[in-house]
């Protein structure tokens, strides 16, 4: 016919390697992901991931790709104002947002690691370098406009929204926090009641 043959591997199956071998990853780590489990929960040869792509690791760096991406729009959706402590909120759900896009690798992403010397500062995925550099950012800026109680310390109060995200968004990833409209009050409630602790009295 005039129409060729269809290309056999595509960018359609491309995408249906990358959420399949996201479902992988959430059920058991990137230790579970294998190009023959790949295959066969894809229903595809292991040729055909060959063919798309150089091997696991690309498989993983492109999902990588994709979740920073994510994170790094959402966050950058917030807009600067001249009311840094106001950010916080919108800050916070942003991270909310680009996780639940991504969630299949929240934990391998977004889990900081203690570096060996404790005295050293945490270190954060490289996926998220230019997204907590953005709050950081807001946290000093704050600082600096007199929003938040004294004696402040910009390190100890990133630290605190880290850790209040973080679990947030753990939790609700796993489906404990209860139902959509439960989560939204949660997150909302909390990071406002937080927030609220920070502020310098007016």
């Amino acid at each position: 016919s005039s129409m060729g043959r269809p290309r056999e591997h595509n960018d359609e199956t491309r995408e249906h390697l990358l959420q399949v071998a996201g479902a992988i990853i959430r059920r058991g780590g990137t230790e579970a992901l294998t190009v023959r489990g790949l295959a066969a929960e894809a229903g595809v040869t292991t040729r055909a991931i060959y063919s798309l792509f150089s091997g696991l690791p690309e498989v993983v760096a492109e999902l990588c790709n994709r979740s920073s991406a994510a994170m790094l729009r959402h966050h950058e959706a917030v807009p600067v104002t001249d009311n840094p402590i106001s950010e916080l909120l919108p800050l916070a759900l942003a991270f909310r947002a680009g996780a639940r896009e991504q969630a299949d690798l929240y934990d391998k992403l977004y889990t900081p690691t203690a570096v060996a010397d404790p005295a050293a500062a945490t270190e954060y995925p490289p996926q998220i370098q230019r997204t907590i550099g953005r709050v950081q950012d807001t946290v000093r800026r704050a600082i600096l406009a007199g929003q938040l109680r004294r004696p402040v310390n910009d390190h100890e109060v990133f630290q605190g929204l880290w850790a209040i995200v973080h679990g947030l968004t753990s939790l609700e990833l796993r489906g404990v926090l209860g139902t959509p409209r439960e989560c939204d009050r949660i997150w909302h409630q909390t990071i406002t009641d937080h927030v609220r602790g920070l502020a310098a009295p007016t």
